[in-house]
């Protein structure tokens, strides 16, 4: 469903729909099933989307994360201080 994190992961590999609206749902699984093209790009995009998706860039961007959080920490610390 669009307006969550899935957004992120799913990217152009895939279609998205409002959560809780069945009708969008089933409009976007009867274009993909109607539309050659539609699954064709979808199919293409997927696997090198997932392949973004590595230990290694999952590793970095939490060491970054917490590098930011220490750094806003530390400069909190310093004005308190």
């Amino acid at each position: 469903t669009s307006g969550s994190a899935l957004e992120e992961v799913v990217g152009d590999a895939g279609l998205l729909v409002p959560p809780a609206d069945p009708d969008a749902l089933a409009r976007a699984l009867a274009t993909v099933l109607d539309d050659p093209a539609v699954a064709a790009r979808l199919r293409a995009a997927g696997p090198p989307w997932a392949a973004t998706f590595t230990w290694e860039r999952s590793i970095d961007a939490h060491l970054d994360a917490y590098a930011r959080a220490l750094r806003h920490h530390e400069r909190g610390a310093a004005v308190a201080g």
